[in-house]
């Protein structure tokens, strides 16, 4: 009998496949054939069936027994034919070898509808661990999802309908059935709202660890699939509505929750916690309207008394600016999510501006768990095309400058504006960072008086420590860059070639006033030359220099 070899990863090399490579060589092979069949068993692992189908497929005769008269496990995962050839695929290449089908995807309705006709999903798919059915239809997979029950090995279900005009109740009820099923992904583009009334059994207790409900769902649906699945760990609920009824839930291995779009009331939503939120240690969540979501101390509150092993979190609201600047309550109680509180947690919130178009300006707001645990509060700025700030503009930023002490400013300039820069480094007293891209090779040649002023009261103010410069600009840019921010610390640029490296490395040395201890320059072109002419311009200078891939650092003792 053939004993299996290890799978290989498909993310190892030829290089890394050190076996392979020396057999190959001290047998001087030159053609694929004449390989053994335990190494064409390592070769085919790597490729999907439909692959093997167009590539291997009638070779030969020696490549056809290895094919078909092996226990080699197969991957069809990558089935993009259609009409008469994946007729022939699955006549030729499935059914003969369903037996060995690890995974089996049909990626259209086309291809559900064709493979069904064809032959059913029964149990001569032994070996079957994964399945995914896209654009199927209701009556299918109704009658599919009982001869599943007999396939002892499949841990992972996906299923998308494209519309369902009644609930999808008695799909969940087969598919909680299914008695080793450890992943589940429903997703329905068009459905009604309704809440579904399961008639389970204590027995009827579901597998299911992570679970996917990818269309709209009621809090009362939520809830019922809950109590059937107590081996949850991460669920993800893309569209919630409102609860009508409610019962205690004890799920003890909920690890991560994910509501993409929650339209509860806070109250609501903080019951579903309560039920389910003890164990979680992961939370992803945007919710639609309800503006008691942006009050932290309701959070610090829910999050200790019925999350406290939440280590990330995720939260998400969106919002717009017209030409009217409307202010509401939360606008005030951003600077609530810097409290030690959030601090100690290394949670940082975050606000995502589109100037795209002017009449309607999206913003994103967002709290967000940093890996690195540096708690930052953070705006960025897309598109910015304008030359000044408008009035709707200059209140919202007056009222972040009251509320939302912003430390980090990252702004993508379509084309470059002084005014703007210096606008909002005058309201935003708070930043310690900036990074600022450029659309092309930018220069400053002259500035008016104004801006003189400007640029000379807000250099012995502004508490700017690092710079970070994104596409390229020139000397003349860099100079006011280094003016207005006076007491920068990290510099990081990003530069056209080696000659303006120097060129620029020679104007900040000139700069004896500046605290630079840290200074990174970034192009594509880096290499240890760079770092040896680099080593003799600062020679009398007491720093490092390492390069890392395109980075190239300088950082002084």
């Amino acid at each position: 009998m053939y004993v299996f070899k290890r799978q290989l990863s498909r993310q190892m090399s030829w290089e890394d496949n050190q076996p392979i490579k020396k057999l190959c060589i001290q047998n001087s092979i030159s053609s694929f054939e004449d390989l053994s069949n335990e190494l064409l068993y390592d070769v085919l692992d790597y490729f999907d069936l439909s692959e093997i189908f167009y590539s291997f497929h009638q070779l030969n005769q020696r490549i056809q027994n290895v094919i078909f008269n092996s226990r080699l496990p197969l991957k069809c995962q990558r089935v993009e034919t259609f009409d008469q050839l994946f007729d022939k695929f699955c006549r030729q290449m499935i059914i003969p070898n369903r037996h060995r089908i690890l995974s089996l995807r049909l990626s259209n309705h086309f291809q559900c509808m064709k493979f069904f006709n064809i032959h059913p999903i029964d149990p001569s798919f032994e070996h079957l661990q994964s399945l995914t059915l896209h654009e199927t239809t209701y009556n299918d997979i109704l009658s599919l999802l009982p001869t599943l029950i007999s396939l002892s090995k499949l841990t992972s279900l996906t299923i998308s309908l494209p519309y369902l005009d009644i609930d999808p109740n008695e799909i969940y009820q087969r598919i909680l059935q299914l008695p080793v099923l450890k992943y589940n992904k429903l997703s329905i583009s068009r459905s009604i709202l309704e809440d579904m009334n399961f008639n389970f059994s204590q027995q009827q207790i579901s597998s299911i660890e992570y679970l996917i409900i990818n269309h709209l769902c009621t809090a009362h649906h939520l809830n019922e699939i809950l109590l059937c699945t107590p081996k949850l760990r991460h669920l993800t609920c893309t569209n919630l509505y409102q609860v009508h009824r409610n019962s205690s839930i004890n799920l003890l291995h909920l690890k991560s929750l994910s509501i993409p779009v929650c339209y509860l009331p806070f109250e609501e939503f903080k019951v579903l916690i309560q039920n389910v939120g003890y164990h979680v240690e992961t939370l992803r969540f945007q919710f639609s309207s309800d503006l008691m979501y942006f009050d932290a101390k309701r959070w610090n509150t829910l999050i200790q008394q019925s999350m406290p092993n939440l280590r990330q979190f995720y939260l998400k609201y969106s919002d717009k600016i017209t030409d009217m600047f409307q202010y509401k309550t939360y606008h005030s109680n951003l600077h609530r999510f810097i409290s030690l509180f959030w601090i100690y947690k290394g949670w940082s919130y975050h606000i995502d501006m589109d100037f795209k178009h002017c009449l309607s300006i999206t913003i994103n707001y967002s709290i967000e768990w940093s890996r690195s645990r540096e708690t930052i509060s953070e705006l960025t700025i897309h598109n910015c095309h304008f030359d000044n700030l408008n009035p709707c503009l200059t209140n919202y930023f007056e009222c972040l400058t009251s509320s939302a002490k912003i430390t980090h400013l990252n702004i993508e300039f379509q084309q470059f504006s002084l005014n703007i820069l210096l606008e909002l480094i005058q309201w935003l007293t708070q930043l310690k960072s900036i990074c600022v891209q450029l659309p092309i090779l930018n220069s400053i040649y002259s500035l008016t008086q104004q801006q003189i002023q400007t640029i000379q009261s807000i250099a012995q103010t502004n508490r700017i420590i690092k710079l970070q410069t994104k596409h390229f600009i020139d000397l003349n840019l860099l100079e006011l860059f280094l003016h207005l921010c006076s007491q920068i610390q990290t510099l990081d640029i990003e530069c056209q070639d080696e000659n303006q490296l120097q060129t620029f490395l020679r104007l900040i040395l000139t700069k004896k006033s500046l605290s630079l201890t840290s200074l990174c320059f970034r192009l594509s072109q880096a290499d240890e030359n760079i770092v040896e002419h680099l080593r003799i311009s600062l020679s009398q200078e007491h720093c490092t220099i390492q390069r890392i891939q395109n980075q190239i650092f300088i950082r002084w003792l």
